[in-house]
């Protein structure tokens, strides 16, 4: 065994063999640079640390460099807890400071351990930092494997989880090992862990009681003699083979057996300390006490200062509460409680009143200490809290604010707004108004950072009305840019209340305000009809950043002017404008200015066909997003590399693309970019096919997870993906839910793409009127290609592809094989073959729609230079259609089902679907779902061209 059998630990894990088998193979493997996690889960006492302490011996014997972070049951303890205890072994182990410097990581790690790595220097994008996080320990397990435990990860805070949880994501080699211990008595493994149990690399144990055998062994190493099997019986009744409660009642019966009526036995932990407390000193319980309210781990001389007595003398004290069982030493001057059982029932016998009696004393006596003082604002903050109930509230606030600004500081976001709503707590009354705009403020943003969207609401809307009753603009102006501009009916109007009444109430000579509110209040209109209409107001916005020169009320105004001309009318203005994005950006130093205009000009030239272009631009912020070190321009990023790579038929790599993308997201904590995900997948399958993937991926997205309605472009996305999959009456409801197609007024920035969506659902739908209308809305722009304006998340082909398919389906052939052969030579010459091979199929279908002299001879060779350019993509859905146009060319076998083909003969015999359905005793429904079915497998475009086909076969078969 590779523990040993003088190891200490040896007895406590009888019982566990299965457990430590499994344990000790995801070392082995993590030591074959195949990085494991164990989570061991189960009930207080039943020896997950003891089994994850003994993983970490092992680990250590092996070579591999061990370290431990304890999570604790504290509102005090700092943000990334766990992980600061366990980079400070390590940097005392191996130095990972230095390595971490030598990798130049050690910048972004700050925020994860500043006592370590110094102060974070990065931007606000949490992503960076765990993805420093996980190079630093795959590097640094290159020199020397590693072996980590996070212990009691129940308490541990939001972030260290989520860090976590992207370790569990997204590291595939480094020799490390990490065991993590939990209770899930109260939340489920899931809760606490997120997808992390369900990671790869990760491996879940739940621990349970010992069978009689384990606790005989047990017991067999505290107890002096040996244990007969009623008094075995009667510990497994009392204990349930729990090994905590276990010793606790071996070292009661040390000197005497137990019996079965014996009451005086109890597996009470509270009675455990009473009985250990009892026979100590007074001034040693007043010792314990206060190391209980200070916490899991404590440094004695703060205990004996908050017991008004000399440090020698605590010393003296806690060498009595080891010999006891009460404490154990972890380093100089530092101590801590066995287990947080302990901790727990010393604390529960505090009366109210000695509890914030002693809280007062630690808060006075850490602020009086030196040390880290970042630490030292969370400890402040938690006693503090606590002391306030007895008086004090402005101070406490105070110090809670300190707190939450640190953790801000550190990105653990969720920290910080559970303080700053905390402090608001705490101060009540004692604050003025003044403080608590600034404290809801500070929630709203801790809140925004994690798209807690409500929350985000609640704390602005809070702030803004505190702002109205002091009659303060100017703090209204900051409660008005904090609150989301997108979002449900009731958030917008209180954001654009807030926008309009600050600016009535601010100076006209504010310009940097004035343009800031006013570019806030169009943001909040970016995805209705209405923004058409607020036009002059974002060249209002922008004269006014002109004039000012700042840069935030730049950024702003240039953002929102970029939606407002984001239709197609505008690409050469946007063009303009993404010039002097990326001007203004170089000269005043703002790289995410700088970054917007790189991101414009992908737009511009996808619109304009230039696909080289485009393809240079997405370079430039690929390489401004590595610069930046920022996830949001790296989904961007990634996102138009998948969107180009699905117009140029490399399929596998925008299926790569859009999963990196969305697995950033993901593992940032932050919720996924459904409807982006969604929108890249669904354009996919249009050529590849519909998998499983995108069906997922548009269930995903039609959860509400933003307050944000995708609406009409969602919707006809969906719809489309459906009818393509055959779900048609699915893609009729979604369709009819979008209302009739003359009301339809999309935002500008997705104009062309509604409209060409719309088509296309339409095609599917049989809805050729439909069909007639939205090609006259697509009409003025031929000569376009259809993109988003304002965000590379789509590309759909050359207008004429789709006008084209339009006079198609309202049977206007003429104008629809002009408009696709232009559409075919456009995508032949911007290298888009998937588009081209679209257009030609199309064009097939049009010219035998039309069946003049030699338009069959050009169907079949149109078909078989498209066939074959979908067979070298691997488009399935462009060879499914190719079938079909060669199955009215009669050079294919028949796709229809049984029951498909009952239908189209009994269509090519004239018959409604009324008189289809009585002969076939099917609902009308479902008959005109069969139809369209036929239509589409033919690439039909009408009742008369089944009846056509069906002649034929038959003909053919009678031949």
């Amino acid at each position: 065994m590779l523990l040993g059998n003088d190891h200490p630990a040896v007895g406590a894990l009888a019982g566990r063999e299965r457990e430590l088998g499994v344990a000790l193979s995801g070392l082995t493997t993590a030591l074959r640079s195949e990085p494991r996690i164990l989570i061991l889960l189960g009930e207080p006492g039943i020896g997950k640390s003891t089994l994850a302490r003994a993983m970490l011996d092992v680990a250590a014997r092996q070579g591999m460099a061990s370290a431990s972070g304890v999570a604790i049951d504290d509102a005090g303890a700092p943000p990334y807890w766990p992980w600061t205890q366990i980079f400070r072994r390590l940097d005392a182990e191996i130095g990972i400071a230095g390595i971490a410097r030598r990798e130049d990581l050690a910048r972004d790690l700050g925020a994860i351990a500043p006592g370590v790595f110094g102060d974070a220097t990065s931007s606000g994008d949490r992503f960076s930092h765990f993805d420093a996080t996980a190079r630093l320990l795959r590097s640094a397990s290159v020199r020397r494997p590693l072996s980590l435990l996070i212990d009691d990860a129940q308490w541990a805070d939001e972030a260290s989880v989520l860090l976590l949880r992207y370790l569990a994501r997204t590291m595939s080699d480094g020799r490390l090992f990490i065991v993590v211990t939990a209770r899930d008595t109260d939340r489920t493994a899931q809760e606490i862990f997120g997808d992390t149990v369900g990671a790869r690399i990760a491996t879940t144990l739940h621990l349970t009681g010992l069978d009689a055998n384990a606790v005989r062994v047990q017991l067999g190493a505290i107890v002096p003699r040996d244990i007969e099997d009623g008094e075995l019986a009667t510990v497994m009744r009392l204990t349930g083979g729990n090994p905590f409660l276990v010793r606790e009642v071996g070292h009661q019966i040390e000197a005497r057996a137990l019996s079965p009526s014996d009451v005086t036995v109890s597996p009470s932990v509270r009675t455990a300390v009473e009985a250990r407390m009892a026979p100590l000193p007074q001034r040693s319980a007043r010792v314990l006490e206060a190391a209980a309210v200070l916490g899991l781990e404590f440094r004695v001389a703060t205990a004996g200062h908050m017991c008004r007595i000399r440090e020698e003398d605590a010393l003296d004290d806690v060498d009595r509460l080891v010999a006891a069982r009460l404490l154990e030493r972890v380093e100089a001057g530092t101590w801590r409680f066995p287990h947080a059982l302990l901790r727990d029932a010393v604390e529960a016998r505090l009366s109210t009143s000695r509890c914030i009696e002693l809280h007062r004393a630690a808060a006075e006596v850490i602020e009086t200490e030196g040390g880290n003082r970042a630490l030292k604002r969370f400890e402040l903050a938690r006693h503090w809290a606590v002391a306030a109930l007895t008086g004090e509230r402005a101070r406490a606030a105070t110090a809670i604010e300190a707190a939450a600004r640190e953790a801000r500081g550190q990105l653990a976001y969720e920290t910080a707004g559970r303080l700053y709503r905390q402090a608001l707590m705490t101060g009540a009354t004692e604050i003025d108004d003044e403080t608590s705009v600034r404290l809801w403020l500070g929630a709203g943003d801790a809140a925004a950072r994690v798209a807690d969207h409500a929350g985000r609401f609640d704390a602005c809307n809070e702030a803004a009305q505190l702002a109205r009753q002091l009659g303060r603009p100017d703090l209204l102006a900051d409660a008005a840019l904090a609150m989301s501009p997108i979002g449900p009916d009731l958030w917008t109007a209180a954001t654009r209340r807030a926008c309009a009444e600050a600016l009535a109430g601010i100076g006209a000579g504010d310009l940097s305000l004035r343009a800031r509110l006013i570019a806030h209040d169009v943001e909040t209109h970016l995805y209705s009809a209405e923004l058409y209409d607020f036009e002059p107001a974002t060249r209002q916005a922008l004269e006014l950043a002109n004039r000012c020169g700042d840069a935030d009320a730049m950024a702003g105004a240039l953002r929102v002017r970029q939606f407002v001309l984001g239709g197609p009318a505008h690409v050469d203005e946007r063009a303009a404008l993404a010039a002097s994005m990326l001007t203004e950006g170089r000269g005043r130093g703002l790289p995410h200015l700088e970054l917007q205009g790189h991101l414009a000009l992908v737009d511009v030239e996808l619109e304009r066909g230039n696909l080289a272009i485009a393809a240079a631009e997405i370079d430039a912020v690929g390489a401004a997003a590595a610069l930046m070190r920022d996830r949001h321009a790296r989904f961007s990023e990634l996102t138009a590399r998948a969107v180009l790579a699905m117009a140029h038929g490399r399929f596998d790599e925008c299926r790569r693309m859009a999963a990196q993308a969305f697995a950033g997201y993901a593992a940032g904590g932050d919720p996924n970019p459904f409807l982006l995900r969604s929108a890249v997948l669904s354009n996919l399958s249009h050529h590849a096919g519909v998998e499983a993937a995108t069906l997922h991926a548009i269930e995903e997205a039609s959860r509400p997870v933003s307050g944000e309605d995708a609406g009409l472009i969602q919707s006809l996305s969906d719809a489309r993906v459906l009818a393509q999959a055959g779900r048609i009456e699915e893609a009729h409801t979604l369709y009819a839910g979008a209302g009739p197609a003359e009301t339809w007024r999309p935002p500008p920035h997705v104009e062309m793409l509604t409209m060409a969506l719309g088509i296309s659902v339409a095609r599917y739908l049989g809805r050729r009127g439909d069909a007639a209308l939205l090609r006259s809305r697509l009409l003025p722009f031929r000569g376009h290609h259809v993109v988003c304006g304002t965000g590379a998340v789509a590309y759909l082909g050359p207008v004429e592809l789709w006008t084209g398919v339009a006079a198609r389906a309202a049977g206007s052939l003429d104008e629809a094989i002009s408009d696709l052969e232009v559409a075919a030579t456009t995508s032949h010459i911007v290298g888009t073959p998937g588009f081209e091979a679209e257009a030609k199929l199309e064009l097939a279908g049009a010219v035998l729609d039309r069946a003049a002299a030699g338009d069959v001879p050009r169907a079949r060779s149109l078909v078989a230079a498209a066939a074959r350019v979908a067979g070298r993509l691997g488009a399935h859905a462009l060879e499914d259609r190719a079938r079909a146009v060669a199955l009215r060319l009669g050079s294919a076998d028949g796709a229809l089902s049984r029951r498909e083909w009952e239908v189209a003969q009994l269509v090519a015999a004239g018959h409604s679907n009324r008189g289809i359905a009585q002969q076939l005793f099917l609902s009308e429904r479902t008959v005109q779902n069969h139809v369209q079915h036929v239509l589409n497998k033919l690439d039909a475009s009408n009742r008369a061209q089944i009846a056509a086909w069906v002649v034929r076969r038959i003909e053919q078969r009678s031949e």
